[in-house]
């Protein structure tokens, strides 16, 4: 369940992502490693490298969360990580954003 969430999160992570910075610009990118390859190599690019390596350590870790109990309450962290950091505030940014436009 917790290896789901987490790529769940991931998937999640990079879509609103893409859509955020399309809205809003590269720049909004908050990780300045992950803004410099998308000034380097383009957004899309970059953002489904990042976010494919990512996803694949989260399955990684999911599956050595079996044999390994105390990944578990990493996992379940990073998810409220991922959810507090990334996925509601660019929920929430966007939405703004759309209702702004469908205003005008």
């Amino acid at each position: 369940f917790i290896g789901v969430s987490l790529a769940i999160c991931q998937i999640l992570d990079g879509v609103l992502t893409y859509i955020g910075l399309s809205l809003f610009g590269v720049n909004m990118e908050g990780n300045g490693l992950l803004r410099g390859l998308m000034h380097i190599y383009g957004m899309a690019p970059a953002l489904f490298v990042v976010k494919t390596l990512a996803l694949a350590i989260a399955i990684v870790l999911a599956l050595q969360a079996h044999r390994r109990k105390w990944i578990r309450p990493i996992l379940v962290g990073v998810v409220g990580f991922y959810l507090v950091l990334a996925v509601v505030p660019w929920t929430i940014l966007i939405s703004q954003e759309v209702n702004q436009t469908q205003d005008n």
